[in-house]
């Protein structure tokens, strides 16, 4: 019982740190664009609609994940040595409305009787459900986050962002917006004069090192999942990135960000890039770094810390970070 209390206090701690509409207030929900794949652990509906169900799990770059979660579940086997390793996966759902929504969870591969039910808040405050089976069902508070672990499985948990809707979409037929449609070359974005770099719904594949620019801001619309990184030129002589805005509901992923092998199993395993944060929002060289946002959006599959910065006047709001051994923001 110790042990299970930790864990909420852990998975509390981790949850405070992704389009049409129905419920009983309007519900939008945040999905992926054609080409990602969807868990093959849980099916989910929110207010009688079907979620895309977002996942992540071991790729060839990546081999050391969801701390904790390569095990058995406790009381099978307690000695590390003899517990058996299971291959941990990361579910997730995300969608906004403006009060409540009904959530209704599946299983799917490997389905089994609900013995054991962990269901908290981001408060680590177990939330009221029922059990019918093998399937589930609550009511999702607006601005909450829910995190799920069936029987003690850590291998395998679902997280639920259930959103307040977006108040600062940018237009995006303003005069200084610049609309990212999936295809759009890099070089027409990267050097443009506008403020405003929208990314539509829909796969961009960006690249490493996207530089930013005081000033800028870069939204990533609901449904847009953008591989790659944003980093500032670091050096005196930078420009820097202060006044920069990072925000939306959408997803950035690194999941091909390469990193290395770590000499020593508790150290980081260390990108074969430096600065290559999913986001490095600079000062750690000279450059300005100062009154910079980043807010809103999904990371996954980051490599080192998912933001770095060493300026002031920084906020990082309601930021999700799934996917990450480590230190989550320096």
């Amino acid at each position: 019982m110790k042990k299970i209390n930790n864990w909420r206090k852990t998975l509390a701690a981790a949850l405070i740190m992704v389009v049409p509409i129905t419920s009983s207030a309007a519900v939008k929900i945040y999905s992926a664009p054609e080409g990602i794949e969807a868990s093959g652990d849980f099916a989910v509906s929110v207010g009688g609609q079907n979620a895309f169900v977002f996942s992540v799990a071991e790729n060839g770059l990546r081999k050391s994940f969801l701390p904790a979660a390569e095990r058995m579940a406790l009381g099978e086997d307690e000695n590390e040595k003899k517990a058996a390793v299971k291959s941990a996966r990361e579910s997730w759902v995300s969608f906004e409305t403006a009060a409540s929504a009904p959530i209704s969870i599946a299983q799917l591969a490997g389905a089994e009787p609900l013995e054991n039910v962990l269901l908290i808040d981001q408060l680590g405050q177990p939330v009221p459900h029922t059990v019918a089976g093998t399937d589930l069902s609550f009511t999702a508070v607006a601005g909450n986050k829910y995190v799920l672990i069936l029987n003690a499985d850590l291998s395998r948990r679902l997280t639920i962002f259930a959103e307040k809707p977006e108040q600062d979409v940018p237009d995006m037929n303003g005069p200084d917006t610049f609309v990212i449609q999936p295809g759009t070359p890099r070089a027409d974005y990267e050097k443009t004069a506008k403020k405003t770099l929208y990314f539509a719904p829909g796969l961009h594949e960006m690249g490493n090192a996207f530089p930013l620019k005081p000033g800028l801001q870069i939204y990533l619309a609901p449904g847009a999942y953008v591989r790659g990184y944003f980093t500032c030129p670091p050096g005196a002589d930078s420009a820097g990135a202060s006044g920069v805005k990072i925000f939306g509901r959408g997803i950035l992923s690194s999941e091909y960000n390469q990193a290395s092998e770590s000499v020593n199993g508790n150290f980081l395993p260390r990108p074969i890039g430096f600065w290559s944060n999913s986001i490095y929002l600079g000062g750690f060289n000279r450059e300005p770094a100062d009154n910079q946002i980043v807010q809103g959006i999904t990371i996954i599959y980051a490599s080192q810390q998912p933001i770095m910065g060493n300026g002031s006047k920084t906020l990082v709001e309601n930021v999700k970070i799934i996917n990450f051994h480590g230190c989550p923001v320096n």
